[in-house]
């Protein structure tokens, strides 16, 4: 009974060291992650538990989507950001918060926004509305790419429209139906929306960060 229970005591001590060493293994090193394809989404670097140094993002298998550092989970310096076909669409310095390509990334001109404030929505006019880096182009070459209609209802040629709210860090929350089809097409529309890339940048007011509210069209194309 003796040496049963010390064995048993050995393998637990094992156990303990081998799931201490995987935890510190995934906190350091290099970090990748796969869709459900099977194919690689997302490489990069871990240091104590931040993405550190060089990270890519793809779209499908080896087709690019952004690339660039990263210190401390922050972005740093100029990213490059490319749409589904491959085209670099933006590079973007994350340290000094500035297109580098195209140099008329955005358009100067004062836009109409929706400013989510404490007080609540105000419609109001910023220097640059939420937008993702990769351009609308991007946005809708996601829709039409993962949308699944069939026998969801709804009519050729509708369009939904999807409210997010972009935060002042380039966070997305709070997905809701502005303008619907059938319950089923509304959910999968909210889906697809939900698929974008973490690569937002928040609506500029008075040269700061605001959280303000996006809305996205998504139409059905049967």
């Amino acid at each position: 009974m003796t040496k049963i229970v010390i064995t048993l005591l050995l393998i637990s001590v094992v156990l303990k060291v081998s799931a201490q060493s995987s935890q510190e293994k995934a906190k350091s090193g290099y970090y990748a992650a796969y869709n459900e394809k099977k194919q690689l989404k997302i490489e990069g670097y871990l240091k104590n538990g931040l993405r550190d140094s060089c990270w890519t993002e793809y779209s499908s298998g080896k087709q690019l989507l952004s690339k660039g550092h990263y210190e401390n989970s922050i972005k740093k310096g100029t990213w490059e950001y490319y749409d589904l076909k491959g085209k670099l669409v933006h590079k973007y310095d994350h340290s000094l918060n500035k297109f580098t390509y195209p140099d008329n990334a955005v358009d100067s001109s004062p836009v109409m926004c929706k400013v989510v404030t404490s007080s609540g929505e105000i419609n109001t006019t910023v220097e640059r509305a939420a937008m993702l880096l990769g351009g609308n182009d991007l946005v809708q070459q996601i829709i039409q790419k993962n949308l699944m209609i069939a026998d969801n209802g709804g009519r050729n040629g509708d369009r939904i429209y999807v409210s997010l709210i972009v935060d002042e860090n380039g966070n997305t929350e709070d997905y809701k139906i502005i303008k619907g089809s059938s319950h089923a097409l509304n959910m999968e529309a909210v889906r697809v929306v939900r698929l974008m890339p973490n690569q937002w940048l928040p609506a500029i007011m008075n040269g700061h960060p605001v959280k303000s509210v996006l809305v996205l069209p998504v139409d059905i194309i049967k």
